[in-house]
């Protein structure tokens, strides 16, 4: 594992001008993290687990913001995280914003879906994976 080349490509998120820049980041940090195939110390280290838990959600996101037709289709297609994203969200929304829903908010907000998830990744996630792999 290479923490320190991992923590340079999760800081580079935040200068990502597309949600595509992002994919190439996201493949260089699981090559630095050993994500695929992790040591048996690592894959059982709690920090490890949660910072899967993290990549899976940015990778479903990924997934989803190809299938997704309106903002309600993306937020229905992100029921099942594996991390408080949905709850992050919408406390976000009703404790820190003039909108009622979170579909209002991305809707009014930001142009495309594109644009929203690059706005998720340059902070909720570029968050917590600082986070988890500083721990690790």
């Amino acid at each position: 594992m290479n923490k320190n080349a991992a923590l340079e490509e999760i800081d580079d998120i935040k200068s990502c001008r597309s949600f595509g820049e992002v994919k190439g980041k996201l493949d260089k940090i699981v090559r630095h993290i050993d994500y695929y195939d992790p040591p048996t110390n690592l894959s059982k280290n709690e920090n490890f687990v949660e910072l899967e838990k993290y990549i899976q959600d940015l990778q479903l996101i990924m997934t989803n913001l190809i299938f997704a037709e309106t903002v309600e289709d993306f937020i229905d297609s992100m029921g099942d995280t594996n991390t408080d994203l949905m709850v992050y969200l919408d406390n976000f929304v009703h404790d820190d914003t003039g909108y009622s829903a979170v579909a209002e908010y991305i809707s009014s907000e930001f142009h495309n879906l594109d644009e929203f998830c690059l706005h998720l990744a340059k902070t909720y996630f570029n968050n917590n994976f600082t986070e988890f792999v500083r721990k690790l």
